[in-house]
């Protein structure tokens, strides 16, 4: 096997990773609200989800996956009880792997823009895009793995890339919520 596939989790392993999470939403029973009434927000809010996170992950003692998925969670009037999906993704899955603020920011995208019924194709499709950018964005501007990023500077180092991500992740949602 090759150095580079040794020490990546594939796309396909990663979808099956947040597939999983997904999954969990509906054994808790959980249904999505209309989008109507979900992501209304006062004004004031806007532009506040790293300090959100930051207060999550430095104060609150959340860890980054649950950290960036609370922060959207809460901006959005979604369950607090919900981040519990996320503690499984913390410091790459306990293996140093793939990114908590990667991971719980699809998640966050699976839980506002995701489906709850398989017959909700364009949902699916809108959702799948958005984890994708996500992605893309987060592959071009830093590194994947926890491990990579925590020998690079700790945990302040997770600190700056957590802001800027959830200050990324909060710009996608409010443009695909503007349409």
């Amino acid at each position: 096997m090759k150095e580079e596939e040794v020490s990546r989790l594939s796309r396909r392993g990663f979808l099956h990773t947040i597939a999983g999470g997904v999954m969990g939403v509906s054994l808790l029973g959980v249904s999505a609200p209309s989008l109507g009434s979900r992501f209304q927000e006062k004004e004031e809010e806007k532009g506040k989800l790293a300090d959100e996170l930051d207060m999550n992950f430095n104060t609150r003692g959340f860890s980054c996956s649950e950290s960036i998925f609370r922060a959207v969670a809460t901006k959005y009037g979604e369950s607090e009880e919900l981040v519990r999906l996320a503690t499984p993704f913390s410091g790459g899955m306990g293996q140093g792997d793939l990114c908590g603020f990667l991971v719980g920011g699809v998640l966050a995208i699976g839980l506002l823009f995701g489906r709850t019924k398989p017959e909700e194709n364009a949902e699916k499709e809108r959702c799948v895009s958005l984890a994708s950018e996500y992605y893309k964005w987060w592959e071009s501007n830093f590194p994947l793995h926890c491990s990579d990023i925590r020998k690079f500077g700790g945990r302040e180092m997770c600190t700056q890339y957590g802001r800027r991500a959830a200050g990324y992740l909060e710009e996608l949602i409010e443009k695909e919520l503007k349409g």
